[in-house]
Formats: structure tokens, sequence, C-alpha cells
């Protein structure tokens, strides 16, 4: 390995004024894949918050979590309403964090990602630089890549780096096929890479440590016998409406132009999906909705889409014709989200046949979501 690195190395050297945007990100691409690992420094910039953490990654074999690699991030989130700590960290198995809410070291066992992402941590896990973190390296970039220009050379924290503008191609599910842009920083001497920059982030590294080799518990934050344990699969409901109140009354649009009226609902079990064609999570957790409407197709069951826009172009009663959704849409949920305290999208409400909120949720992407569901509105079919 350290054979191929030295080549590696000989050969950028040698050639670098010569090479092209494209060959700069082939060949960071193949240095990241050769690191054992690597600790470094990295301070973010994501809207109105800042972060600063220091970040060990092992890459050592696919795991079902991080890729290609173990993990540990301890640092800080400022933003303008104050500031909290960041601490997490993979083994491969188990993931544990510091949970934000209650300040409580917390373990989800035989972790997956969707579990990790139920636990609510979007901006935390997206601290880290993710090429290190991938069996095959900036692979996303060079399978769609539609350009990659050269700007001009820059430095960070002192290292001298290629500065690569790449365009690459997304298959967006509300606007097809979509050009993205971003801007890699990549060291000239040793083809690691410092920096990424782009509409949403900035993100720039100090490279602490290389190919260190680390035990499995290395990547824990404490003993088992000090740390809470959850499933991963807990329902969030934070900040939405309490269950065992009346569901707040609406009448609205259909695409049809017929009303839908809630309150004309009662005798029967409602679920309420409110969703937007803006929102990547909501339209994966269609086809589960669609399930649900399914399942119960033969029953006392209403399940409605209510779409929340951000434009006044969206056509959701389109957008789910043209997936072959079937279930009822509810246009202009804008108007009763206040209502309904909706904060995260897709956020659902059950309703029983009395007009009350017996469940909700924000976030439709924990496993077992659907079979839950089922569950809970079969429960409220059989009382009376």
């Amino acid at each position: 390995m350290k054979y191929i690195q030295f080549l590696l190395l000989c050969y950028v050297n040698s050639g670098s004024a010569q090479l092209s945007g494209e060959q700069i990100l082939k060949q960071s691409a193949a240095r990241i894949k050769t690191l054992r690992s690597i600790t470094y420094n990295i301070f973010s910039e994501t809207g109105k918050e800042k972060a600063n953490a220091d970040i060990t990654i092992n890459r050592v074999k696919d795991f079902p979590v991080f890729e290609f690699a173990q993990i540990k991030v301890t640092g800080l989130v400022m933003a303008d309403t104050g500031s909290r700590q960041v601490r997490f960290a993979s083994d491969g198995s188990r993931f544990e964090y510091l949970d934000p809410k209650t300040n409580e070291l917390t373990r989800i066992d035989s972790a997956t990602m969707p579990k990790i992402w139920h636990t609510g941590l979007i901006q935390e896990l997206s601290i880290p630089i993710f090429p290190y973190q991938q069996k095959e390296p900036l692979l996303s970039f060079i399978q769609t890549l539609k350009y990659a220009d050269k700007l001009n050379d820059t430095t960070i924290y002192s290292i001298p780096c290629y500065k690569i503008r790449v365009g690459y191609e997304v298959n967006d599910p509300t606007r097809g096929k979509t050009t993205f842009e971003t801007t890699l920083l990549i060291g000239k001497n040793d083809m690691l890479l410092y920096g990424i920059e782009n509409g949403f982030s900035k993100k720039y590294i100090r490279v602490r440590e290389i190919d260190k080799v680390y035990e499995n518990n290395f990547f824990a934050l404490a003993s088992l016998a000090n740390i809470k344990t959850v499933t991963g699969q807990e329902s969030i409901a934070e900040g939405l409406l309490p269950v065992g109140i009346d569901a707040p009354d609406w009448v609205l649009p259909s695409p049809g132009g017929k009303d839908i009226t809630l309150s004309k609902l009662k005798g029967k079990v409602v679920l309420l999906d409110f969703w937007g064609t803006w929102c990547v999570p909501c339209i994966k957790s269609m086809p589960d909705i669609q399930a649900i409407a399914d399942h119960f197709k033969t029953s006392p069951v209403t399940v409605i889409g209510v779409s929340v826009e951000t434009e006044k172009s969206a056509d959701p009663g389109g957008f789910v014709k043209r997936r072959g959704f079937t279930y009822p849409i509810a246009l202009n949920g804008n108007t009763i989200a206040q209502k309904y305290k909706l904060i995260v999208f897709p956020s659902i409400y059950i309703i029983d046949k009395h007009g009350r909120i017996i469940h909700r949720e924000s976030g439709t992407g924990r496993e077992n979501f659907k079979e839950d569901i089922i569950e809970k509105i079969k429960t409220a079919l059989a009382e009376n």
C-alpha cells in the first residue's frame, strides 16, 4: 500500500502542471482510496450555522452505517441562537450520539442509516466530508460528470490546492435531470481533499494524521453501562399537536375542484399525510402511503395527501397522477400548516372515527413505518 502511495505521489508531482480538472478529480479519488485512516479538524458553514469539529475516519471495510468507515466526531455547532455540542461515533455496527434534546449519551444497536437519520441529527451528520467515508470516493461526481473546470489555485490553511469547479448531473425527483455545481479544493502535493464549496455550505479541513491503526473501541463515546439505548425506530412527534384533542377542521379543494371537508369524514379513520412536491423525503414515503390506502380500500378509512407547496407553479395533482398514486389529494395545505404545527415534512396525523388525534409523527423514514401505521389504524377501526 505504501509503495502504491509513493508511485502515485511521484506521478502527481512530475506532471501536475499538465493535469486537467477531470484528471485531478480522478487522482484525488484514487489517493483517498489508498488511505487506511484519516483524522482532521473541520470548519464548516451552512446557512447561519457554523461548526468546528475533530473527525476520525477509519477506512476498513463495508459497513451498514457510514458506508466504508468507522467514524468519530466531536465538536461544536454555533448559531445566532447559541451553540451546542456535537458528539457521535460508530464502530460500524452500533451508533452512539449526544442527544441534543436531552443531553444524554444514546446508543442504537444494529444501526442502519434510516435509523440514524431518524434521530433528527441532520445538521450534525452533514458536518464530515463524505468522500473520506466512501468505498469509491468522489464516484458520484465522476460517474455523472458534465465538466471539471480548473480555476485559479488557492491555499487552505497554508496547503496549496487545485480549485476544481465540478458540474454533475442528478436525477431530481421533482425536476428530472438537473446539473448541480460544486467546487473541490484538492491538495497539489498529496491529492487529498481539503475543501468543498457549493450553494449550501462551505467546508475546509486541516489534516492531523493519516494511516494510523485504530481499535474498534476507539469509536465509542462511553461505556455500555453509561449510555441510554434506543431502537432508532421511535416516531418523532416533537412540536406537533397532542394526542387526544379534536383535529382542527378544514375545507380544502381537491385537484378536480371539489372541496374536501375533514369534519364530514367523522365515522371514518383518517390518515393525513402533509407533503410537498419540493420535498424529497415526502416523495420517497408516498409508495408507503399508497400501500396503506390500498390496504384499507374496503374499510372505512380515508387517506389524504395534503399538499403544502412553496411555489405557485407547483402541480401536486399532476405530480401524483404521473406517478400513479390514487389516494385523494387536498390542495392549499399551507393555509392549515400553522393549525397543525407543521415544521418538518412529511408529517402525518391519524384521526379516529370521532375526529380525535390518536397518532402523529414527523418524518416517515423509520423502519416498519408502514406496518406500524397499519396496525394503529386497525386498532382505531376496532374501537367504538
